[in-house]
């Protein structure tokens, strides 16, 4: 699992994404988290927005993306 409060893609999707790249033995496993369709991506990580929360007060930035070691 990996997790950032941060809104900058390059600590988030572009870290993940760098990680793959040099390290083949690892996967993206896709996150599916029932009631977060509005803050998933395509990739399957979860991309947090301060704006997707508005109706409760909104929410700090945040990214998380979930890895898997290949068998």
């Amino acid at each position: 699992l990996y997790s950032t409060c941060s809104l900058s893609k390059e600590e988030g999707e572009r870290r993940i994404r760098d990680f793959i790249k040099k390290n083949q033995n690892y996967e993206i496993l896709p996150i599916k988290l029932k009631g977060a369709e509005r803050s998933s991506t395509k990739e399957g990580f979860i991309r947090v927005l301060p704006q997707h929360f508005s109706d409760f007060f909104g929410a700090d930035g945040f990214f998380i993306a979930t890895l898997q070691r290949k068998n």
